[in-house]
């Protein structure tokens, strides 16, 4: 069986750089980019570093205020307390479950011998249940209104609905309406999973370093299986010190701690917030609903409802969705999540349309203009150039758009700083750190010991960073349907087809342009084929080249077809007086015609030589989504250096490093004959130019100075 590049590229040494590494001021997404082969305890890791190994600490009395789901006006937990008491759940002072700390738990004598942590936390489902009854019991909310329940099954891995995971939550609230609830012989899902937790007995620093880890790589993995997940919850306890956990597409928090044992209010109000809490509030969209499978569609389907602003009149429409393009930015921890699927319209009795649509559904930065009102002024300022059928060659390089507009959570805009209480862009009080990856002494300090992980550099005390929380800008969710479907450029069959799509992407740049915009994010997958010609897509972090305003503090593009100028932040050579790069109006559609011209001459030379086999297996894991590494701050010691801005060379350059990427990573077949009608080449020679071409595309997409390997000679006659 052929393998594609990637599949080689997993069996290598997983290899990931530090995020701060002296000469490179920016991560790019680790957890997006770690083999699918790779350890459950890599992949870990990956998510941690990706938080540059430190999460936020907020106050629990400002968690539980401005995060944690508001507790039903009925429940009054001064009289659930009462009743706690009455009924002996609490006595002496302390959780009747729970006589002794965990970590101190013994068998009965004469052989006492110490519990095991699953069988001490056991009891931790039983309590969530005690104060769930005794909530019912003095209040006046039915036992329908309970959305949750506690599970503690930590010996069962629950099921995915789209990427393999094989860990095992200690604890976790599921939703009641889950099969496994009632039925032990059934497994849990992750997507019915509300809030994960995990448990220790004991409170030593390699306790809290694994429970870390694990809560941190479930509430990840819910985010990025669920497609009905905006937020995530979650809780560790180790011995008596609970703390409690979140995090969005723009930020990760966790409460200082709480004692688990005796601060009976804050559990009490932690249990019952979650169990009767509505789904939005933890983080479920209800403008997405989940599809039973079919036989005929057995893989997850959703309808979706999209709040059309278009047009004057603000319409609510919805899709259907029919096979999944892209979800491969949902990888990253924080950013913008993107999925793209394949959807029809439905209409209020549920009959689907005949018309095929692209519905994209992400989260862009508040800030900025949504992509299909960018499309739209790209669309006028090409029209004002005057340039004859402008508008035609617009809609014949770029997507036409059939919808878009922000979700909508009841009445208020669905935004990471307004899920529960409107910050308004303001950041929850700090309370410092908290490191999630490096093993910490008892006072929280890094210790500078060797962790056992496989492939992964070491991290010690030495190199930890200074500066170890990364800030990204908020989001607001936002949808936009396309009117034009067809496939990515992984689909097209023969390498020939693809550089004439390439070369049109060329030509849909000189007319973004030369209406003085530049793209900022060119990728494969950003390139889609519709009808056999390419369109360029993703427009939404498209900029005027005029535009001054502030950057958001984050770098943007793809890592591996980013130009060398975007990666370092900064100019390598910069003219005594700025020009703006000459644009004829009239070039696009002279170009256009003669592009189709040479290609048909092309292609039917081509005929009679042999067809290469690929970019079909180009992996749809490479990178692709923005990234958000921190970009270095702005040099105030020299007030006259020029600000790094975007420009159209640097959207070329990625239109290279694209060419590069699909001619290293598709896979040839050893089918050329001379003219004996043998092959040309034996088995070892044609493997020898396979080892080669993985080695460069290593050297140039994984490793770090790709522009070396690009400008040594020496270098390259040795691939040749």
């Amino acid at each position: 069986m052929k393998r594609s590049f990637w599949e080689t590229v997993s069996e290598l040494p997983y290899k990931i750089g530090r995020a701060y590494d002296g000469d490179s001021p920016h991560p790019d997404p680790r957890a997006q980019s770690v083999p699918s082969t790779a350890h459950v305890e890599e992949c870990r890791d990956a998510v941690c570093l990706d938080l540059n190994e430190s999460v936020t600490v907020v106050a629990a009395d400002d968690f539980r205020r401005q995060l944690l789901p508001e507790l039903q006006p009925e429940i009054d937990v001064d009289a659930v307390l009462q009743q706690l008491n009455d009924d002996g759940t609490i006595q002496s002072g302390r959780w009747a479950l729970f006589p002794s700390d965990p970590e101190d738990t013994m068998t009965p004598p004469p052989n006492p011998k110490p519990v095991h942590e699953d069988e001490v936390f056991k009891k931790f489902a039983e309590l969530a249940r005690a104060v769930e009854n005794a909530c019912l019991h003095v209040s006046k909310i039915p036992v329908t209104e309970r959305l949750c329940e506690f599970k503690c099954n930590p010996s069962r891995v629950p099921m995915c609905l789209s990427r393999h995971n094989t860990s095992r939550p200690d604890s976790y609230a599921i939703l009641s309406s889950a099969k496994a609830v009632n039925d032990p012989t059934e497994k849990a899902q992750w997507v019915e999973v509300a809030v994960p937790g995990e448990f220790k007995k004991s409170d030593s620093p390699d306790a809290r370093w694994d429970n870390r880890r694990k809560i941190l790589w479930s509430m990840y993995h819910i985010l990025r299986d669920d497609v009905r997940r905006r937020f995530v919850f979650g809780y560790t306890i180790e011995n008596r010190m609970m703390r409690w956990w979140y995090c969005s597409r723009t930020e990760v928090f966790v409460s200082t701690p709480l004692d688990f044992i005796q601060d009976h209010r804050s559990v009490v109000e932690f249990l019952l917030c979650v169990a009767f809490a509505e789904e939005h509030q933890l983080g479920w969209d209800p403008t997405i609903k989940r599809l039973p499978p079919t036989p005929i569609y057995p893989l997850p389907r959703y309808e979706i409802t999209v709040r059309d602003t278009l047009r004057d009149e603000v319409v609510e429409r919805t899709y259907r969705t029919k096979d999944l393009i892209w979800n491969y930015g949902a990888d990253a921890f924080r950013g913008r999540g993107t999925r793209v699927w394949s959807v029809v319209e439905v209409d209020a009795d549920g009959n689907e349309g005949t018309d095929l649509y692209i519905l994209k559904d992400s989260w862009a930065d508040v800030d900025r203009e949504r992509e299909g009102h960018i499309n739209q002024l790209i669309h006028s300022r090409v029209a004002k150039q005057g340039e004859e059928l402008a508008p035609e060659v617009y809609d014949r390089f770029f997507m036409q758009v059939h919808a878009f507009g922000d979700v909508y959570i009841g009445s208020r805009v669905d935004r990471t700083d307004s899920f529960k209480v409107d910050r308004s862009g303001e950041e929850l009080p700090s309370r410092g750190t908290l490191t999630v990856l490096v093993r910490t002494d008892d006072e929280g300090n890094p210790q500078d010991v060797k962790l056992p992980r496989r492939g992964v550099p070491i991290v010690t005390r030495s190199i930890r960073p200074q500066e170890p929380v990364l800030r990204y800008s908020h989001k607001v969710h936002h949808r936009t349907v396309f009117k034009d479907a067809g496939n990515d450029l992984l689909e097209v069959d023969t390498l020939v087809d693809v550089y004439c799509r390439i070369e049109e992407v060329l030509l849909g740049l000189d007319v973004l342009h030369s209406a003085n915009w530049v793209h900022r994010d060119i990728s494969y997958g950003n390139i889609l084929v519709v009808r056999g010609e390419a369109k360029i897509t993703d427009l939404e972090y498209a900029k005027e080249t005029s535009d001054l305003g502030a950057h958001h503090g984050v770098r943007t593009g793809t890592p591996y077809f980013m130009s060398e100028e975007v990666r370092a932040s900064r100019y390598n050579y910069i003219p005594d007086e700025p020009q703006e790069p000459p644009f004829t109006k009239t070039s696009v559609a002279d170009r256009l015609q003669r592009t189709q011209r040479d290609r048909a001459a092309t292609l039917s030379h081509v005929q009679t030589a042999q067809q290469e086999t690929g970019p079909g297996t180009v992996p749809k894991s490479a990178p692709n989504e923005a990234a958000d590494p921190t970009l270095p701050p702005p040099d105030t010691a020299r007030p006259n250096c020029v600000i790094f801005r975007h420009n159209p060379l640097h959207d070329y350059e990625s239109v290279l490093w694209l060419s590069l990427f699909v001619l290293l990573v598709s896979e040839y077949e050893n089918s050329e004959l001379n003219e004996k009608g043998e092959r040309k080449y034996d088995a070892q020679t044609f493997q020898g130019f396979i080892d080669a071409q993985r080695a460069l595309a290593w050297r140039l997409f994984c490793e770090r100075d790709r522009v070396l390997v690009t400008t040594t000679t020496k270098y390259l006659a040795g691939q040749t």
